[in-house]
Parts: C-alpha cells; sequence; structure tokens
C-alpha cells in the first residue's frame, strides 16, 4: 500500500480559517521551537494577545479575577445541575442555556424563597426552573438593542413573557393591567 506522507507544514499541522491568525500560528510554532532547541523545555509559555498588552498591572489583575470568579460560578452551576439530576433522578444536559438559567435564577437572591419571576412575583424553584413554564427572557427586547448579554437578561414566566412581548418592561406593564402590577415589578427589580 502506498502512504502519503504530509508535505508541508499545512498538510501536517492544518489550516486555520483566518489567514492571519494561520500565519501567526505558525510564526509562534516557529519560534517555540526555536527556544525549544536552544534551551529545552520550558516549565510554561504564557501568551499574551497584543490587545492584553496596553493593560496595566492593575487592569490585568481585574481581569484575571473576573475570570477567577466565572470560573468559580461555572463550578458552583455544574454542582447545581449535578445535585439536581442525582435528587430528581432526571438528566439535565450541562448546555449554555441550563448554565443561564441556572446564573439567572442565583441572581435573583440569595435565599431560594426570594427567586421570583420578576413581572408576575410568582416563586421560581429549581423544578420549575427546568420546565417550560420559565424562559429566559430579554428585559429590553433585543431587536430594538440588539444586547444579548446576560445584563439585559432575567427569568421570567413564559406567560409574562409572551405577554411582554416586543415591549419594555414599561411598555408592557406600565398601566397596571390584566393582572400586572408595574410598582410591585419594579420593587422586585430593585431587589
Amino acid at each position: 500500500p502506498q502512504i502519503d506522507y504530509p508535505k508541508n507544514d499545512e498538510e501536517i499541522y492544518g489550516k486555520i480559517a483566518n489567514p492571519t491568525v494561520h500565519a501567526a500560528l505558525n510564526q509562534l510554532r516557529k519560534v517555540v521551537n526555536e527556544l525549544l532547541e536552544l534551551y529545552g523545555r520550558p516549565e510554561q509559555i504564557v501568551i499574551e494577545l497584543a490587545r492584553d498588552l496596553k493593560n496595566s498591572r492593575k487592569a490585568k489583575d481585574l481581569i484575571k479575577k473576573k475570570n477567577a470568579e466565572n470560573k468559580k460560578l461555572n463550578e458552583e452551576v455544574d454542582k447545581i445541575i449535578q445535585e439536581y439530576s442525582e435528587q430528581y433522578h432526571t438528566q439535565i444536559v450541562k448546555n449554555k442555556l441550563n448554565r443561564d438559567k441556572i446564573k439567572l435564577w442565583l441572581e435573583l437572591g440569595d435565599d431560594i424563597l426570594s427567586r421570583k419571576c420578576i413581572y408576575t412575583g410568582e416563586q421560581i424553584n429549581i423544578s420549575k426552573l427546568f420546565s417550560d413554564d420559565v424562559q429566559i427572557e430579554h428585559i429590553v427586547p433585543y431587536s430594538k438593542t440588539l444586547d444579548d448579554s446576560m445584563n439585559n437578561k432575567t427569568l421570567s414566566m413564559k406567560k409574562a413573557n409572551y405577554y411582554k412581548g416586543n415591549r419594555t418592561p414599561y411598555e408592557a406593564f406600565k398601566d397596571n393591567k390584566d393582572g400586572y402590577n408595574h410598582e410591585a415589578i419594579l420593587e422586585r427589580a430593585k431587589q
């Protein structure tokens, strides 16, 4: 049988679709290989992107702290998913949707009993969180802001989310009709 040996670096290491990144990684590989030849194997290699070089030590420390907080939160979220799955003999998938639901649920308050739908005041327990009754909702409609960040999201009962539709909370609930109380919504949001 004929064996096709790779003819060049691209066939050996693969090609990245972005030509700038591809070229930069190839240059990095060459530099690292040269350093290995000259000094031997290092304990670690730290790469700083050019956009991070302008940051001061304080800014870099802040980024590092935020990354550590995010890692801790993600570990807590995974633990909650695992405990829920074991307790209720079900399998909750560790995907972005479920992780975001838990993060938003934790944001609703330290006390489990205080975790309620901002719009209805209905308590959201862990079982309800993973049901079809609770949705992640854009506070200010995505179509108006293009803001898909967690800062523009909350948990909502499906019926309140549908009622709110493509409106801001003020536009949807200001008239205190159909059982929604705008003043109570504002109080829950402050908490």
